[in-house]
């Protein structure tokens, strides 16, 4: 407003700033203060502002020098650093807590040192793959493809043995992670007793999205030995069949068909890093 005091454009604590500031140049005091205020045409800015005292031959405050710098740029950094770092700490958290629940699970029902040392190794491995991918994004989102394809990566051994098709679309770290999990367990599984450990052997995934947020992931392995099903259930299978579910809120049913292991995952691509109502490890 035309004619109002400098002291106007400055709002809550910044108006306290201010006058605090204009308090000290009166005594001979100069002082300096960062904060918010509009300009004259009402665009809101963060200003770095230096009140000095002007003084007279005898050394008193005859006029007071208040300089104000536009600083909005270095504070939109500063506040995006401080988002990033707050970021970075949420995804370490995730992917720490989701480290040590597969450690225990894997230790606990590893029937030998050296076996759970093999197993634990390879599932930290796939986890290291996707969290590349999550480092990679300046969001806390994953792309589809890219989570099956580092899943998938170590066991492709020739061409024609995976096709892979689904639309791009993206999915939380927290999900993406899971389902890196998942489709590690069933690749390892399949390269040691299903489709991948014969020559002809051929897995088929496929994902749907839908506009909603509705999501659907299907295994289809063939060409393979004829399918058994295990004799106990192991981490990786609950793993496969009921944590991951619960990460998409949603299900997932894995069949022991003797043509070729199929799995099916159904639910809802979250918000990034959306966490489930309770921890399923």
């Amino acid at each position: 407003m035309v004619g109002s005091l400098w002291t106007y454009f400055w709002q809550d604590e910044g108006h306290i700033e201010v006058r605090n500031a204009l308090d000290l140049a009166r005594n001979g005091v100069g002082a300096a203060f960062q904060g918010y205020a509009n300009t004259f045409a009402g665009t809101r800015k963060y200003w770095d502002v230096r009140v000095t005292p002007m003084l007279d031959a005898e050394g008193r405050p005859e006029r007071i020098l208040a300089v104000s710098r536009d600083i909005s740029y270095l504070k939109q950094i500063e506040e995006e650093r401080e988002d990033l770092t707050r970021e970075l700490s949420h995804r370490l958290k995730n992917a720490f807590g989701m480290v040590q629940s597969v450690i225990n699970q894997t230790l606990r029902q590893a029937g030998t040192l050296d076996q759970g040392r093999e197993v634990l190794s390879a599932r930290v491995r796939a986890l290291a793959s996707a969290q590349d991918i999550l480092t990679r994004s300046i969001t806390s989102q994953m792309q589809i493809d890219e989570v099956v394809e580092a899943a998938i990566l170590p066991h492709r051994t020739g061409e024609g043995r995976f096709a892979i098709s689904g639309p791009v679309a993206m999915i939380s770290g927290r999900q993406g992670l899971g389902l890196s999990l998942a489709l590690h367990e069933l690749a390892t599984n399949a390269t040691k007793f299903g489709a991948l450990s014969a020559a002809d052997g051929r897995v088929t995934i496929t994902w749907d999205v839908q506009p909603e947020g509705r999501f659907s992931l299907h295994w289809l392995e063939s060409n393979g030995p004829p399918v058994s099903p295990p004799a106990r259930s192991g981490f990786g299978s609950v793993l496969i069949e009921k944590i991951v579910a619960t990460y998409f809120d949603g299900s997932a049913e894995l069949n022991f068909d003797p043509a070729g292991v199929a799995f099916h995952l159904s639910g809802t691509i979250a918000k990034p890093d959306a966490a489930p109502a309770t921890d399923p490890y």
